[in-house]
């Protein structure tokens, strides 16, 4: 007999969708030009984020501010340059040797264990049965989230003039992939 939890009994994945705004673009821009993952690092063990962003420091002479390492998986580490001319530079190298600890990266690739959909279909939902104390547009975005992203309500939420439906706005891959009944859990 399976407990709740034991992995038997829960489902093998889930889709989680997130629209791509102007500021998703800027910050992938921006990690993209200034980010680096170790490919190898060799040193005395064990070898922890301080030892690599020393190794970094001073073989390309940067200051405190100008670089931060952290564990970073499927890779060692993370390495984030401040500004993206030391992340080409770094990458141009291919590596950052001080005393003992000799650390290889390469380009960070931020996206490389996602997927990218078309939301081709703009469809317009109406929720029903959702209590007056959760109209909120982060709620009505949870509701939504396994096959849709918000793009806006009609509703007005916090004065609205009939209660019975929060009127919104998606896009989605599959109109057919939208469940006709969402429920809604509170937890104490």
């Amino acid at each position: 007999m399976s407990r709740l939890g034991d992995a038997a009994t829960r489902p093998k994945q889930v889709d989680c969708l997130i629209q791509a705004t102007g500021d998703n673009d800027t910050d992938l821009r921006e990690w993209e030009t200034t980010a680096a993952v170790t490919w190898a690092v060799h040193g005395q063990e064990p070898i922890d984020p301080r030892d690599v962003v020393r190794a970094i420091r001073e073989d390309f002479k940067l200051r405190h501010e100008e670089v931060t390492v952290s564990c970073h998986f499927p890779e060692a580490f993370l390495i984030k340059f401040k500004h993206s001319h030391h992340c080409t530079e770094a990458l141009q190298k291919g590596k950052a040797t001080v005393s003992c600890v000799e650390v290889f990266f390469t380009k960070c690739r931020s996206l490389c264990d996602v997927e990218g959909a078309a939301l081709l279909f703009r469809v317009r939902l109406y929720l029903n049965g959702v209590p007056m104390h959760t109209w909120r547009a982060d709620i009505a975005e949870r509701l939504i989230s396994s096959n849709c992203t918000l793009e806006a309500i009609d509703t007005n939420l916090d004065q609205p003039k009939e209660t019975k439906t929060i009127n919104l706005w998606a896009w989605t891959v599959n109109p057919s992939s939208i469940p006709k009944c969402a429920s809604l859990t509170f937890t104490d």
